[in-house]
């Protein structure tokens, strides 16, 4: 009887994990297309609206885009609202299963429709809803709500892992923002589907995302990286209290058709100005990794710039994303915070380093401080220091900043808790 039992419990542990590297395979695959296809589509669109003689045609593209959603939305998904992490929060939280396998289809689209024509934010979100759809699926082949919840954490997690080709910041992301409730199961399924993707990733030589040389630090510039911290916090803040305030604007609109009219032509306007609001951002981020500032498509007046200027509409750009990324999400975009805040810690990073150099309180590497920059800002805007120091750092490639980077951000989580102890993903209007 006892040799049965075993014989059974051996089974039901071979399925779940079956189940896992099943999960972890269709998510890593999911996110790596949902991050190839959004790249060539989103850099193809942008140049070609550049390059073309009406450059204007750029404040259109967001419409066309939030336009094309709000169609899909309305005629296949029965205008089913996108409320983005917070869905799979809900899912892990009700006794039921609530995320359907039309979220893995509809957040894949929705997603790359608002990134490619101009929506400024990013893929992460979509794809954290789409893997976790596709966990929360594989739930039907269990019992357990409590086993159903851990295969929508291995789908999240291979699907971070995937994105940023960062196993540790798809583990340290389920455990910080998704799982309530710890448990040694849960964290080594989490591991395991990580593990799986990031192998997978490497098999199909998926490299860092910012391909970038190898830079020391010193310890002198120690309070400097505490300064990073504080402003950073400031901006993930700010960030985080502009989307709230937009969305709740645009909840007062009743017709969801003119949230998307103004939205689109609020958004096309920014970034008709300035032309590095487009998408992602991650081209500014890339060329302020390699020092070339005076490379950012700035605007539609003139392409050449002083050292002056650069800086002068890094700050209006600094000031506008936050704007920008709140009528993207208001308006029907699917998208987060993740890329917004990278985009804004690696600008903070930037000035803050310049601000350093030039004033003569010091001599520090910017790269350095772009990257810690980015870790910063995404770790107060998440509430994740660990999620966000993985992630950085797995993109980038750079471990030699892994103490600046570390403390950087844990100053900046902090600060920014104190000050504001929930996320966009956290927030509830009725408390």
């Amino acid at each position: 009887m006892q040799r049965k039992r075993k014989l059974v419990r051996f089974i039901n542990r071979s399925k779940l994990v079956s189940l896992i590297l099943l999960i972890a395979i269709s998510a890593t695959l999911l996110a790596d297309l949902l991050k190839v296809i959004t790249e060539k589509m989103e850099h193809y669109f942008f140049h070609f609206y550049q390059e073309n003689p009406l450059k204007i045609l750029i404040g259109i593209s967001p419409l066309i885009g939030l336009l094309a959603i709000f169609s899909i939305r309305k005629f296949i998904f029965s205008n089913k609202p996108n409320k983005g992490i917070t869905e799979v929060i809900e899912n892990l939280n009700s006794q039921k299963r609530t995320l359907k396998k039309d979220r893995i289809f509809s957040h894949f689209v929705n997603g790359w429709l608002t990134v490619i024509f101009g929506g400024s934010t990013g893929i992460e979100v979509s794809t954290v809803v789409s893997t976790a759809a596709i966990g929360s699926v594989a739930g039907d082949f269990v019992n357990r709500k409590e086993i159903s919840n851990w295969l929508v954490m291995a789908g999240v997690s291979a699907g971070i892992t995937a994105l940023f080709n960062a196993p540790l910041a798809g583990i340290f992301f389920v455990v910080e923002v998704l799982m309530t409730n710890f448990s040694m199961t849960a964290l080594s399924i989490t591991v395991l589907s990580a593990l799986t993707a990031g192998g997978l990733n490497y098999f199909m030589n998926q490299e860092s995302f910012f391909q970038i040389a190898q830079t020391d630090w010193h310890m002198q510039a120690m309070p400097f990286f505490f300064l990073l911290g504080g402003i950073a916090a400031l901006f993930s803040v700010y960030l985080t209290q502009t989307i709230i305030r937009v969305k709740k604007k645009f909840s007062e609109i009743s017709s969801g058709f003119i949230k998307v009219l103004l939205g689109g032509l609020l958004i096309g306007t920014g970034i008709l100005v300035f032309p590095s609001l487009y998408g992602e951002g991650y081209l500014t981020i890339k060329n302020l990794l390699t020092g070339n500032a005076d490379k950012i498509g700035f605007g539609i007046v003139s392409s050449t710039y002083q050292y002056w200027q650069v800086i002068l509409i890094l700050c209006m750009i600094l000031l506008f994303k936050p704007i920008i990324t709140s009528f993207t999400l208001a308006s029907g975009g699917d998208g987060g915070v993740f890329a917004p805040s990278l985009f804004l810690g690696a600008i903070v990073g930037f000035l803050v380093a310049q601000f350093i150099n030039q004033t003569g309180l010091g001599h520090v590497v910017e790269i350095n401080f772009v990257i810690v920059g980015m870790a910063a800002v995404l770790s107060a805007s998440i509430h994740a220091p660990f999620t966000a120091i993985a992630l950085v750092l797995g993109l980038t490639g750079n471990y030699q900043i892994l103490l600046p980077t570390l403390i950087t951000s844990l100053v900046a989580f902090g600060f920014a808790r104190k000050i504001q102890p929930y996320t966009v993903y956290s927030y509830n209007p009725a408390r």
